[in-house]
C-alpha cells in the first residue's frame, strides 16, 4: 500500500510538472534517485521537505538555463533573454513564467521581435518590449495552457506601451504576475466584444481578468500612439501573418485598413490586455 501511495504521488508531481513547465516531469524523474541522500532519519520530515525543494529547484534552474536551450535549439525553437539589453530592448514580463520554459520561439519569429523593438525604440527611445507567453520548448502541438495556440514556436504574446501621464516615461513592467488580465475597456460606443462573447455562453472570455485583481498604476495611461506605431512595425515584417487585439482597440487605434489583424473568436480569451501575433 505504501509503494502505490508513492507511485501516486509521484505521478501526480510529475504530470504537474509536465503540464506547467514540459519538462519539469523528466527533471523530476531524474532528480527522484539524488532525493534519496536527504531522506534519512537524521533529518525532520520538515527539514527533509526543504532539502528536497531547494535541491530540485537548482537541479531544474540548471537544467532549464544551460541544457534544454541547445536541445530547443536543434528542434527549431530558441529562448527569449529574460532581460534587455542594447541590442534586443525585450524583456520577459515575469521571470517565473519564463523559467517554466514559456519563452521559446522559431528563430524567424525571434528575428520579427527583435527587429520590432529596435523600430519602435528609434521613436521612442529607452521603451523596452515586454513579452508574456511564447510557447514550449519541445515538439509541435503540446498545449501551453491556457492558450490554444501557443504550440508550434510560431506564437507570441506581448503587453501593450502604458505610460506616466505626468513623466511621459513608459512603465517597465506589467501590472500583474502573469502580465494578463489588465484590459483596456471598450468605451462607449465601441463595439464589446468581451460583453458579446460572455451573452453567447463563453465564460472565460474574460476569465484571466476576474482572476487576476490587478488594475493599473495610478497616473499610468494607454498611449495610443505608442501602441498603434507598436502593432504597425509588427504587421509591416512580412514573416508576420496574423495579429489579433480586441475589435474595439483595432478601431480605436485607427487600423481597420491592415488586413493581418483577426479576430480570434469567442472561444478564445479576450485580447485587450496583450498583443498576440504568430508567423
Amino acid at each position: 500500500m505504501k509503494f502505490i501511495l508513492k507511485a501516486i504521488r509521484t505521478f501526480f508531481i510529475f504530470s504537474i510538472l509536465t503540464v506547467l513547465t514540459q519538462v519539469g516531469g523528466v527533471i523530476y524523474l531524474l532528480y527522484l534517485p539524488f532525493s534519496l541522500f536527504v531522506k534519512s532519519e537524521k533529518y525532520s520530515f520538515w527539514k527533509s521537505i526543504v532539502m528536497r525543494s531547494i535541491g530540485f529547484s537548482l537541479i531544474y534552474i540548471l537544467i532549464c538555463l544551460f541544457i534544454i536551450p541547445p536541445f530547443a535549439k536543434k528542434n527549431g525553437r530558441v529562448p527569449l533573454p529574460f532581460f534587455s539589453t542594447e541590442e534586443t530592448p525585450i524583456k520577459s514580463g515575469s521571470l517565473l513564467m519564463s523559467l517554466m520554459n514559456r519563452n521559446y520561439v522559431k528563430p524567424l519569429l525571434q528575428d520579427a521581435f527583435f527587429k520590432t523593438a529596435k523600430d519602435v525604440q528609434k521613436k521612442y527611445p529607452n521603451v523596452e518590449l515586454i513579452y508574456l507567453d511564447a510557447n514550449f520548448p519541445f515538439f509541435d502541438g503540446f498545449p501551453l495552457l491556457p492558450h490554444l495556440s501557443h504550440n508550434d514556436g510560431e506564437k507570441l504574446d506581448i503587453a501593450f506601451l502604458y505610460k506616466n501621464k505626468k513623466t511621459d516615461k513608459f512603465h517597465d513592467k506589467t501590472f500583474s504576475i502573469t502580465g494578463y488580465g489588465v484590459c483596456e475597456e471598450p468605451r462607449k460606443g465601441e463595439t464589446n466584444q468581451p460583453k458579446d462573447c460572455e451573452k453567447k455562453g463563453n465564460w472565460q472570455y474574460s476569465f484571466l481578468k476576474k482572476i487576476t485583481f490587478a488594475k493599473v498604476k495610478k497616473g499610468m495611461e494607454f498611449d495610443q500612439s505608442a501602441n498603434r506605431f507598436l502593432l504597425q512595425k509588427i504587421m509591416e515584417n512580412k514573416s508576420v501573418k496574423k495579429v489579433f487585439i480586441e475589435p474595439h482597440l483595432q478601431k480605436r487605434l485607427t487600423l481597420g485598413k491592415y488586413k493581418k489583424i483577426k479576430f480570434h473568436g469567442c472561444h478564445a480569451v479576450r485580447h485587450d490586455d496583450h498583443i498576440h501575433f504568430q508567423l
